[in-house]
This record gives structure tokens, C-alpha cells and sequence, in this order.
């Protein structure tokens, strides 16, 4: 008898403990994300303009975005979303991206737009992989974004606005940021040498030379011995350049360039950083990177 009593008590017990969890947890915990975002900078981007937007990123912190397969809950979140937000540039080997909802794919907006002429920029701009680490390009590509977010999110509309135009200002200061510890590191001089072309528009758009790019666009792809042997021949040329891998892919070819030209330096940036992060740490923290140099 007390054995039954018991076993009622705590069968209660656990599910008025289950109903105060339920009530306790946030509502967006409980919900679809009204927000896709198939890479982390493209959720940063969000935060940056709006901390409240309900946002998930595909892409995890650990997974390689070249070899990457969605699941099928996530195929289920993309359908129910209201905004995709994608970069096809970076994310185009990707199937089953659909959703009921508006998809704006912000590498095809920003190459609309690159055409008009740049007052900032005396130099021809070519808009190409991982766009948001250009701040010419997020420059254009945040008023697109506020636009966006305010049609999911109408109630937000002022502060998203004036998010916006912080947000302007603050990516001029990131631009001369990275100006200035360019120049003292004396880039423009000794150039760079890069593992993969996810920082190339921006050292174009620093007036960085860009002596070679191990990887060629199609993303991952293994270089050859005929590869080697071209850089090898430029690092002879420059021997002063940086190295500059990326955090999420091999090292290697870098580390063996410069086994044989000791007098390089060798940094690892993050390209695509964290989602739970705005903008302006994510390459803060890479300019970080640099001036440890």
C-alpha cells in the first residue's frame, strides 16, 4: 500500500515538475527560429543589427562547411523559417536549401551592386568568397539586411534602424583598424601568401599584395605537387610574406612553405567564426591575430 502511495506521489512530483520547466523555458526555445542562416558570420551579421532576432545557424561550430549535409530537422526548420539568410558563394554545394519563407542570398545582392562605383575604394573591387569579411561589403550589404529583419520583424523597426546606422560607423572604424595594423606590420611591402581565398577582397581592399592562393575557388580541394612547387617558387621571390591559413582548414602546405623560408611568419585566422558573436568581434579577434604577430 505505501509502496502505491508512494510511487503516485512521485509520479506527480515529476510532472508538475515537467509543467514548471516547460513554463520556465523561454518562448523561442519552444519554437521554430523565425531566422535561418546557413553560416555563423551570417548569424553574427543578425545579432549585430537585432540581439532579439530568433536565429539558428546551420553550420555548427566544429563542422566543415565543404563537406557539410543537412539533417533532416534542419530541413524541417528551413521549410518553417521566414527568412533564409544564405551566402551561395560559399554555401552553393548545399542541397535541399527551400523554405516557405523569403531566401535572400546576400552574395547575389552584394554582386548586383558591385558594379556602382566606390568613392572609399580608388581601386576596381571584386566582390568573391566570404564577403563578410570585406567591410566594403558589409557596408552594403547591412541596409539589405535591416531591410530584411524589419519585414520579419516589424516591432523592431526603430532599434533595428538605429542599429544601422551605429553599425555604418562602426565598420569604417574596423576598416581603418585593420589599415593601420597592416601598415605597421608593413604588409604592403612583404604581401601575403594564402592557404584559402576566404581573406583575399580584403587584403585587395587594403592594397595588400596577394602573392598566390593555395586553394583554388573550388573550396577544399587538395593542391597538387604542381601547386607546391609554384608557391614554392614565389615564397623564394617574397621571402618575407605572410602566411595566412584558416582555422578550419589544413595547414600543411603553409607549414611546409615555410619550413623551407624560415624568415615568414605563419598566422591561422578564423573566417567563419562563432554565431553567438556580432560583426565586429568576429574580426576584431582576427585583427587580435595580427598584431601578435
Amino acid at each position: 500500500m505505501m509502496t502505491n502511495i508512494l510511487r503516485q506521489s512521485i509520479v506527480k512530483f515529476c510532472y508538475s515538475f515537467a509543467l514548471l520547466t516547460c513554463a520556465l523555458l523561454p518562448i523561442h526555445s519552444l519554437q521554430a527560429a523565425e531566422i535561418i542562416t546557413t553560416l555563423p558570420p551570417l548569424s553574427s551579421l543578425v545579432h549585430w543589427l537585432d540581439p532579439k532576432a530568433s536565429v539558428q545557424c546551420l553550420l555548427s561550430a566544429s563542422a566543415d562547411p565543404h563537406h557539410f549535409q543537412l539533417t533532416p530537422k534542419q530541413v524541417e526548420s528551413i521549410q518553417k523559417a521566414t527568412l533564409l539568410i544564405r551566402s551561395s558563394r560559399d554555401d552553393g554545394q548545399w542541397a535541399r536549401l527551400q523554405t516557405s519563407g523569403i531566401t535572400w542570398d546576400i552574395w547575389a545582392s552584394q554582386s548586383s551592386m558591385s558594379h556602382e562605383p566606390d568613392k572609399h575604394h580608388e581601386h576596381h573591387h571584386e566582390q568573391g568568397n566570404h564577403a563578410w569579411l570585406s567591410p566594403h561589403d558589409v557596408a552594403l550589404i547591412l541596409p539589405q539586411l535591416a531591410d530584411h529583419l524589419i519585414h520579419v520583424y516589424p516591432n523592431h523597426s526603430q532599434a533595428i534602424r538605429q542599429r544601422l546606422q551605429a553599425a555604418d560607423i562602426q565598420v569604417k572604424q574596423i576598416e581603418k583598424q585593420w589599415q593601420d595594423v597592416t601598415l605597421s606590420l608593413q604588409l604592403h611591402e612583404k604581401g601575403t601568401i594564402m592557404q584559402h581565398p576566404a581573406w583575399l577582397t580584403l587584403f585587395q581592399d587594403l592594397n595588400i599584395p596577394v602573392w598566390t592562393v593555395l586553394e583554388s575557388d573550388k573550396h577544399g580541394q587538395e593542391h597538387g605537387p604542381h601547386v607546391l612547387e609554384n608557391a614554392l617558387q614565389v615564397i623564394q621571390a617574397h621571402p618575407h610574406s605572410l602566411l595566412i591559413a584558416d582555422k578550419r582548414h589544413s595547414q600543411q602546405a603553409l607549414s611546409w612553405l615555410q619550413h623551407h623560408h624560415t624568415e615568414s611568419h605563419m598566422v591561422i585566422l578564423d573566417a567563419l567564426g562563432k554565431s553567438d558573436e556580432t560583426w565586429p568581434e568576429l574580426m576584431q579577434r582576427n585583427l587580435k591575430i595580427l598584431q601578435a604577430l
